[in-house]
């Protein structure tokens, strides 16, 4: 689309004036891609190994890169299901380009297991929409520490034992702080 402007019978200040009114119109035009709304979205995964300093797209990475203790920073929505066989800690930080930290399933399998022999703390984390046969949010097997962890909207499947949507615990579990398991859904009798 084009805009044709006349500039027959406009003085220099006419002029001015029609090139600043144009100005701010496309500026107004380019800032709308840019609203508070689309500046506080969620923009992807970013986890960080306090030990190593070193990066990570993906927690599963930064989990298998990890020594044994160590302590991980997680930004932003970080998708897929993570397997922690190690003593590690794990502690979600909330920023405005990244928005709450979040742990998703993505309602496509678990969101994550802790095995056996293995002990984790996390902490300011959202687990969520997790799909599994038994604990869809989180399986535990080992000694897992939750503190200020919302565990929310995970499911289990029909074609299973199908218990604990949220959480399915074989380990040692604690909740602190302001930990929640809601709004999960299994088609047995525990959730």
């Amino acid at each position: 689309m084009a805009f044709c402007v006349g500039t027959r019978g406009l003085t220099g200040h006419g002029v001015l004036r029609l090139l600043i009114a144009a100005m701010v119109a496309v500026a107004l035009i380019v800032s709308l891609g840019t609203t508070p709304a689309a500046v506080a979205a969620p923009k992807g995964c970013r986890v960080k190994d306090q030990e190593t300093g070193r990066t990570y797209a993906r927690l599963q990475a930064a989990v298998d890169d990890a020594m044994p203790t160590a302590r991980i920073i997680l930004r932003g929505t970080c998708p897929g299901t993570t397997v922690i066989d190690r003593d590690l800690a794990i502690r979600g930080v909330r920023d405005g380009k990244r928005g709450d930290p979040v742990l998703t399933g993505e309602g496509r399998g678990r969101v994550l297991m802790v095995t056996e022999g293995v002990a984790v703390t996390l902490r300011d984390l959202v687990i969520r929409d997790g799909e599994a046969t038994d604990g869809a949010g989180i399986l535990n097997q080992g000694t897992l520490g939750l503190i200020d962890v919302v565990v929310r909207n995970n499911s289990t499947s029909m074609d299973g034992e199908c218990s604990g949507a949220g959480i399915h615990n074989t380990g040692t579990l604690t909740l602190a702080g302001a930990s929640l398991v809601q709004f999960n859904h299994s088609f047995s009798e525990s959730g």
